[in-house]
């Protein structure tokens, strides 16, 4: 269903398509069969792009992390603890 959607945007005259947490070798394989740019948000690296949210990448939300964001710091915790001993 997926690879017929995307088609259709691209017979449609689309130029790019986001796909979000569609399994990653579906979207590779959609990837190389459109001449469309293929955006991942949760759907691989194959794509020809991905969606990364700073938020996400350094921690500095409170609130929930989707299941594909990557998170390599805790820049919120730091935040605060920083701030805390400030106030101290």
């Amino acid at each position: 269903k997926v690879y017929e959607d995307v088609m259709a945007l691209e017979a449609a005259g689309c130029i790019a398509v986001e796909m979000e947490c569609v399994p990653e070798k579906v979207a590779a394989e959609i990837t190389k069969r459109t001449k469309m740019l293929v955006f991942s948000m949760g759907s691989g690296a194959y794509c020809d792009g991905q969606f990364i949210f700073s938020e996400d990448l350094m921690g500095t939300h409170s609130g929930h992390y989707p299941r594909h964001s990557i998170t390599y710091a805790h820049l919120m915790k730091e935040a605060v603890r920083a701030l805390s001993q400030y106030r101290e």
